[in-house]
This record gives structure tokens, sequence and C-alpha cells, in this order.
């Protein structure tokens, strides 16, 4: 830590001149030959107080200069340069404003390359429903992922088996892919899944008139057959 004093020029001016008064003190030899030594000590304080009283008047300044500060030092951490595209990932199925069925709640996600020169990882691939892990679910390839958000029906067997039904209503999917380098995409968004739609059991008035048009159908095919053979008499 290094000092630093400061002394305006009206102050060096006055200490220079009560040095050079001191020096050319008229009676100064006979004071030293003749007087007492407590006189010339006397003499010697009033010099020092007044010299202490133009360095106050003068504003003396003694300020400290710090010393430089050395630059962090590296953790080691590579840090992903300004303007370094990261790789792409998106939902792109179901679409915004689209929901999917609960017994197919499969999504899929477009995935792309960001630098070229650092290429995806496959296998840092993740995605969370609700904060649930479901990536065991999912099948990654280059450009894409897909997979259901829970156990779908007809599913008896494997990881899937074990994994709870999706329920209806709004979920949110976040998934993440990252680069060989460590630098990594996210995508974060809702999904709306939907009870499937269950065909209408048709009731016995409708079971009746598809019998109706039915009989109906086979009446007129018996009327053209008949009508075949009953020309083909005549012309006999």
């Amino acid at each position: 830590m290094g000092v630093k004093l400061t002394i305006g020029a009206k102050a060096s001016a006055a200490v220079s001149g009560a040095l050079k008064a001191r020096v050319a003190m008229p009676g100064v030899g006979a004071l030293r030959a003749g007087a007492s030594r407590s006189t010339w000590r006397r003499a010697r304080l009033a010099l020092a107080c007044a010299l202490a009283c133009i360095a106050a008047r003068h504003a003396v300044l003694c300020t400290q200069v710090p010393a430089p500060v050395a630059p962090p030092v590296p953790t080691g951490v590579e840090q992903t340069p300004s303007g370094y595209r990261v790789p792409l990932i998106e939902l792109v199925q179901p679409q915004a404003g689209s929901t999917i069925p609960q017994d197919k709640p499969v999504v899929v996600f477009r995935l792309e390359q960001g630098e070229p020169g650092d290429p995806l990882d496959l296998a840092t691939f993740r995605v969370t429903v609700d904060g649930e892990d479901r990536t065991a679910l999912f099948k990654v390839s280059a450009v894409q992922a897909w997979g259901p958000l829970g156990a779908m029906s007809g599913v008896a067997s494997g990881t899937a088996s074990s994994t709870p039904p999706i329920a209806p209503g709004v979920h949110q999917v976040v998934a993440r892919i990252c680069s060989t380098r460590g630098v990594c995409g996210t995508a974060v968004g809702e999904v709306t899944v939907v009870s499937p739609v269950t065909p209408p059991t048709p009731s016995a008035a409708a079971k009746c008139s598809v019998w109706v048009r039915v009989v109906g159908a086979v009446l007129e095919v018996l009327r053209g057959v008949i009508g075949c053979v009953g020309g083909g008499y005549r012309g006999l």
C-alpha cells in the first residue's frame, strides 16, 4: 500500500520562505553563542509550530494509493463465446392450441445443431412432464425426438408399463438437449390432454332403422332378379 503526500503551491512557498527566514534571522549567531539552551529550544519549538500552522492552513493532503488488483484466476470452466449458437429444440406436435388424446399422448420435438463444428450429443436429451422424468419413454434421432407423456393403452410390457397414464388437463413439458461441447438448448411448453372420444352406442330405434334399410335393399335385389327371370320365360 503506497502513501502519497501532496502539498499545495502556496503551502510549499510558505514553508520555503519560513526556512529562509530562519536562516537569515538577524542575531542567530549571537543567540547560539550567548543564549541559554532553554531559549534556543523555545525558539525551535516556535518555528515548528509555525510550520505546522502553515501546513494545516494550506491543506496538506495525505492520500493512500491502493495497490493494483490482480485479475481473477480462471476456474477452468469453458465460457460460451458471445453469439455462439446453441442447439435448437422445439415442440412441434401438438401445435399451439391443439390437444392430444389421453390414450395416445405422443409429442414430437424438432432438433437442430447450433454451431457447425459442435454436433448434438443425443445421450443428453432429457424430458420432464410436470417435473417427472419421462426420458425413457422417448426415442431420439439426429433431427427429432418423440414419445408419450405417460403410459398408453395397449402397452403391456417395458418401461411404459410402470409409468402411470397421463391425466386429462394441462401439463408442463420441459425438454433439453446439449452439444458435444456442453452448450444446451431448452424447450418449455404446455400440452393439453383430453379424454379419448368414445363412439356413441346406437339406440334400439337406430338398430331397427338399419335393419329396415338392409331388408329393403334385399327386396330390391330380389325384385330385379324376378323381373329378369320372368322376362326370359316370355321370350321363349
